[in-house]
């Protein structure tokens, strides 16, 4: 899989916990297994995780 992906982390430095995980990212590839024919994979996705 190619394309881009871009976001930000925020880290906790005492609690060393994750805070906040944003990312976008379009990609696109081919997908291929042993004994199974390959096939394209386009894959658009935006992500927002935060702690509470």
């Amino acid at each position: 899989m190619k394309g881009s992906s871009t976001g930000v982390i925020l880290w906790d430095p005492e609690t060393r916990l994750l805070v906040s995980h944003e990312y976008e990212r379009n990609l696109a590839g081919t997908v291929s297994r042993p004994n199974r024919a390959p096939f394209e994979l386009w894959l658009t996705e935006a992500m927002r995780i935060r702690q509470r």
